[in-house]
């Protein structure tokens, strides 16, 4: 009997270990399905939620090989801070390593085991070019409308998805936005990042604590421990996008325990794209029940001046229940086309409507179901609003001209208004090139992003190109007030330059052998050294802007150019066009041998006129 027992014993001992084997290896039980966020050009954060804990994995590839892998990090959201019967577990993991306008491939794991099988998942990067984006405002009430308009936008080819707040009615608790927000766009949230802005329903529980928890969108330096997760900036292709939360960090702003309003002007300031779109759910101007909401009024008295401030041309917004696009507004007045702001509101996201008020600001307005459709096309930007029948209830199209600065033109070199013939200068302004470019070394093209300057009619080879920024080379052969014109798709514009014979600028200096010059290796006395300058000038000979120069014979600087340094004025060895450069000259001179040891200033003047100062470190 003992033996029996013993076997018996035995045999349950093996029975059961590769029972238990196959327990652990089951797949974990998925509740959330993957979802995308912040996904950037060389990075994206995938997320996931399961009931069981385990080790979650990302392997993901250009092609479907899946040959790259990252792990992440699992969260335990518990019932007393879900309101949920149990708890679950909430994976990230972030891929890092990516390239810009590339689709990657990817699949999900946990303890290694796929939890996407039978499934081809794929997202792409942000790079260049034209894409498209939707948007849309107050969806999550789990109604037939918001499904339907879903089911449209999962047929939809775009690049990204805004949404414009009240993801989760009525309150925004952690089940609301499984059952409300998950559940309904799991198949687009896939393939397609959700950008999202807090509403005002989401404050009903805990302070948006449930919106910030499933969310993880970018992360803005400034923003308090208190406030991360609220609000944020990001760029794709050649959109700087701006999310505000408009709830309880902007009652802060107006009371001054917030830094989120010093962040936007900041953020803005800093901003280089061409196409400068802010998103937030209170909406300055727009016609309903919501009119004189507090929030809204403290949007357009404390929010729409820096947007103002900063040319941003186009704002996003929700809570009124339908869908109202405004004139262009500056100031609180209309506007002609292109020279202000336009405020679209689709707040039909699936909720009930609401009536469209009459107000003198909203050029039109339907009480609608709705989202938005953005075609970013180079400096051209469309609207379509598609109702629940996929037809189109509006179109709009912006398209801001080109717009100088005050201080339009300045030296590349030393950044004031001198600028001489041949030398290298910027335009300032905005609304130019759809997007950042840069010439390969010279010669440099007459056109550049579809942008052309002219200098009294000839014309300005481009080295650099961007929203804000041209750099361009001033023709031979010019002199005095000169009338500089500024082409781009959206239009042109005329400044005035005043150049002089002479505008010296040091743009860089090195050893001979062509180091840089550090306290690691600092300059020799009796050593030769090299200026790379700017703005000297006429040269003897002929060449035209833009064209390289030759090695041999070297072209010479017209004006007499001399080197103080080490308390030393010198005339330099060399004064010539950098050989292969354009607009860009090349003086070579020897540091005096008893010069003494320590940081000395470096100038150079021409025709008079003194370069700006670079310090160098002669060795001790």
């Amino acid at each position: 009997m003992q033996g029996r027992r013993s076997f018996l014993k035995s045999a349950g001992r093996a029975v059961g270990a590769p029972l238990l084997l196959t327990r652990r290896a089951r797949a974990a039980t998925v509740v959330r399905q993957p979802y995308l966020q912040n996904v950037r050009p060389n990075s994206a954060s995938i997320l996931w939620t399961t009931v069981e804990n385990g080790r979650g994995a990302i392997r993901f590839s250009r092609d479907q090989s899946l040959d790259r892998s990252s792990s992440g990090l699992s969260l335990e959201q518990r019932p007393e801070d879900t309101e949920l019967s149990s708890s679950y577990y909430l994976h990230q993991v972030e891929l890092g390593g990516l390239e810009p306008g590339t689709r990657y491939f990817y699949r999900v794991l946990q303890d290694g085991i796929n939890l996407t099988p039978n499934q081809q998942l794929s997202f792409e990067t942000p790079g260049r070019g034209e894409f498209r984006f939707l948007a849309f405002g107050d969806s999550g009430s789990g109604s037939q409308e918001q499904r339907t308009l879903a089911a449209l936008m999962a047929e939809e080819k775009t690049s990204l998805v805004l949404h414009l707040g009240d993801l989760a009615y009525p309150r925004g608790a952690f089940a609301e936005y499984q059952a409300h927000y998950f559940d309904i766009y799991q198949d687009i949230m896939k393939r397609l990042p959700f950008f999202p802005c807090p509403g005002n329903h989401g404050y009903m529980t805990r302070e948006a604590y449930p919106y910030v928890s499933v969310h993880a969108v970018p992360t803005p330096q400034m923003a308090s421990e208190r406030e991360q997760g609220r609000y944020y900036s990001f760029d794709w292709n050649n959109v700087h996008f701006v999310s505000l939360d408009t709830n309880a960090p902007l009652v802060r702003s107006v009371n001054g325990t917030s830094p989120m309003l010093e962040w936007l002007d900041q953020d803005l300031a800093a901003a280089t794209k061409f196409w400068r779109i802010v998103f937030f759910h209170h909406p300055p101007y727009a016609g309903g029940p919501n009119e004189t909401d507090n929030l809204s009024i403290f949007a357009r008295r404390y929010v729409v001046p820096i947007l103002e401030r900063h040319n941003v041309q186009l704002v996003l917004s929700g809570h009124e229940h339908s869908y109202q696009r405004s004139f262009p507004i500056r100031n609180g007045n209309m506007v002609a086309p292109n020279q202000g702001t336009v405020y679209l509101t689709s707040g039909g996201g699936g909720m009930y409507l609401y009536p469209v008020h009459p107000h003198p600001l909203v050029e039109f307005g339907r009480s609608v179901h709705n989202y938005l459709r953005v075609s970013v096309e180079g400096v051209r930007l469309r609207v379509e609003t598609i109702g629940l029948s996929g037809n189109v209830i509006d179109r709009a199209e912006l398209a801001p001209p080109p717009a100088p600065s005050e201080t339009s033109i300045r030296s590349v070199a030393v950044e004031t208004p001198s600028v001489a013939p041949g030398g290298l200068f910027s335009i300032l302004g905005r609304n130019m090139a759809a997007e950042e470019s840069q010439t390969a070394p010279a010669p440099y093209p007459e056109t550049l992003q579809s942008v052309t300057v002219r200098v009294n009619g000839q014309p300005a080879p481009v080295l650099y190109a961007s929203a804000t920024q041209i750099n361009a080379q001033m023709p031979y052969g010019v002199s005095g007030a000169v009338s500089v014109e500024v082409r781009t798709p959206n239009g042109s514009f005329q400044s005035t330059a005043y150049l002089q014979p002479t505008a010296p600028g040091i743009l860089a200096a090195t050893r001979d052998d062509g180091e840089a010059i550090s306290t690691l290796k600092p300059v020799l006395r009796g050593q030769r050294m090299r200026i790379l300058a700017a703005g000297l000038g006429e040269v003897e000979g002929s060449i035209a802007a833009g064209q390289p120069a030759p090695a041999n014979p070297p072209l010479s600087a017209r004006a007499a150019v001399k080197v103080e340094f080490a308390g030393r004025t010198m005339e330099p060895e060399l004064t010539v066009l950098a050989p292969g450069m354009a607009g860009v000259y090349f003086v070579q001179f020897r540091v005096p041998a008893d010069a003494r040891a320590g940081i000395s200033p470096l100038t150079i003047t021409s025709g008079g006129l003194r370069s700006n100062i670079t310090w160098v470190l002669i060795e001790a």
